[in-house]
């Protein structure tokens, strides 16, 4: 897998105009930061290589994201801090994740990829209030087929997941296409005019 840029642990990336609550390292003082300047677009025109990778703790924030494999990806991360991303025209998905065991995925917008996000192994974290739209397959997906054959890659049995208030519409697949359950339960979770799974 080639990626564009790996972060490094802690490493936040915040667009312009976007919003980042801060707090300082050695007084402990809390404050809101500002990026200046206008929202950038990040793209990448060779679909065999994703644009970002995230570690733990890391950020992305208020970027818009196009013309890749995968937009935004990260394998076992904890802390991380994914918000008010564009991520379209992705090959794969637009979002994937695998093994998330503490994090914030919210705000987000996955727009004319295959999958909008893709998540394995959901332990722990919060998604809620993302939108998928237009992809030509699932809007949300969480589990599915992995390697020769079914793995259950899903929301964990002892998870502590948070799923709710994403929107899922005009996209081939399924709106939501979940397996498991987060630990809060489903819903709600809304859309329409997808081919089946219109809510959870």
């Amino acid at each position: 897998m080639w990626v564009i840029t790996v972060l490094s642990a802690g490493q936040v990336v915040l667009g312009g105009g976007a919003i980042l609550a801060v707090v300082g390292r050695n007084t402990g003082a809390q404050a809101v930061s500002t990026a200046p300047s206008a929202r950038p677009q990040v793209t990448e025109t060779d679909p065999a290589k994703d644009v970002f990778q995230v570690d733990d703790d890391s950020s992305l924030v208020g970027l818009s994201i196009g013309g890749d494999q995968i937009g935004v990806a990260g394998d076992s991360v904890t802390g991380f801090i994914l918000r008010d991303l564009e991520v379209s025209d992705a090959a794969k998905s637009g979002l994937y994740l695998s093994g998330i065991n503490s994090g914030t995925i919210s705000g987000n917008t996955a727009t004319l990829n295959d999958e909008g996000f893709y998540v394995k192994w959901f332990h722990s974290g919060t998604m809620i209030g993302n939108m998928a739209t237009s992809n030509s397959s699932h809007g949300f997906l969480v589990g599915g087929q992995y390697g020769n054959g079914f793995k259950p890659n899903y929301f964990t049995a002892s998870n502590t997941a948070t799923f709710e208030s994403n929107i899922s519409s005009d996209n081939i697949g399924q709106g939501y296409d979940i397996e498991g359950m987060p630990k809060t339960g489903s819903g709600p979770n809304f859309g329409h005019r997808n081919a089946s799974n219109d809510s959870f």
